[in-house]
């Protein structure tokens, strides 16, 4: 299975001009705490499967972790679910501070 995948300056785009989008960061709450996206709706991946009934499947969802590999594994369940317009964070968080957030710390 082809997991899609945005870059951060679509993802960017998306969270401006689309107010249904939900980001959904899969990190600890201890990655959190070193920098997050306001907005972003956080269950940990190894909660993911029991907390699905917290999330919407027919809300366009973007997955997004430290370096982008956690949030494709996590995207492919999702779809597997029937969700239905899921995609991964290319780079993580981590790219998207260094292009988009520059202010978002990395760590």
């Amino acid at each position: 299975m082809t997991i899609p995948q945005i870059t951060a300056r679509e993802l960017s785009a998306r969270i401006a001009t689309e107010p249904g989008l939900v980001v959904l960061d899969i990190r600890s709450s201890a990655e959190r705490v070193q920098a997050s996206l306001p907005g972003s709706v956080h269950i940990p991946a190894g909660e993911l499967v029991r907390r699905l009934e917290e999330l919407d499947p027919d809300s366009p969802t973007v997955v997004i972790c430290h370096f982008g590999i956690r949030s494709i594994a996590a995207a492919a369940l999702l779809l597997e679910r029937d969700f239905d317009e899921v995609c991964s964070l290319t780079g993580g968080i981590d790219l998207y501070a260094k292009e988009v957030a520059t202010d978002l710390a990395r760590y």
